[in-house]
């Protein structure tokens, strides 16, 4: 069945990291339950990484954005304004958040930020390509990983591991397709600024073993959001 425009629109925001915490919510429920929506992720994932590596920075100015916003928000038309504002935030998030990822590699996706709490980690392989990006929110008590990079190769599948900071051995925190998101009880109290995040390839499915048995092919140690 196909998606709605505004499920389209979530999908969207999803791969940007726009959305709020009850729209983050939705997304995650759509995720797990609705596989067209995790086609149209999977879909917006392809067409905005490429754009990450061919574009540059360009940051319009504040007096541009103010004009923008008197010319789509006449006092008339209350609705139409609340879909252009959102729309216009959305194409706002896409520049912005592409130009960065181009840039610096560092892919902090203007996802919601409470005060404190959140780390962030660009997880790359010995290339210093990056594949993922995660956020660990200890307020919203939310492990989130995002697939950037290529899919998996047939017949095998991606697994997310925590590694470090007391742990004896790697800890497997899920199978990544496009995006997984897990509650923090899944790092079982460790500290998260000491911990390091891996990706290994395994059998369709994840490890048989509860260990990574493929190569670990991405990386990344999980930072403060500040």
């Amino acid at each position: 069945m196909a998606l709605s425009e505004e499920e389209d629109a979530l999908a969207a925001e999803y791969v940007l990291g726009t959305l709020s915490a009850e729209e983050l919510r939705i997304a995650a429920a759509h995720l797990a339950g609705n596989p067209d929506f995790a086609r149209a992720v999977e879909a917006w994932e392809r067409r905005l990484a490429p754009l990450a590596h061919a574009t540059r920075e360009q940051v319009p100015s504040p007096a541009v954005f103010e004009t923008l916003m008197t010319r789509i928000a006449p006092a008339s038309a209350p609705d139409t304004v609340v879909s252009l504002t959102r729309k216009l935030a959305l194409w706002r998030a896409a520049a912005v958040g592409l130009a960065a990822l181009a840039a610096s590699l560092l892919v902090v996706l203007t996802l919601p930020r409470p005060e404190g709490g959140q780390f962030v980690a660009v997880l790359q392989s010995d290339k210093a390509q990056p594949g993922f990006v995660a956020t660990v929110d200890l307020v919203r008590h939310t492990v989130s990983v995002r697939r950037v990079g290529e899919a998996a190769p047939a017949a095998h599948a991606y697994e997310l591991w925590a590694l470090g900071a007391g742990r004896p051995a790697p800890e497997s925190l899920g199978v990544v397709n496009a995006s997984l998101v897990v509650p923090t009880s899944r790092l079982k109290g460790r500290d998260v600024g000491a911990t390091l995040l891996a990706i290994s390839l395994e059998p369709e499915g994840g490890s048989p073993t509860g260990q990574p048995t493929g190569p670990i092919l991405f990386t990344g140690s999980l930072l403060p959001a500040e």
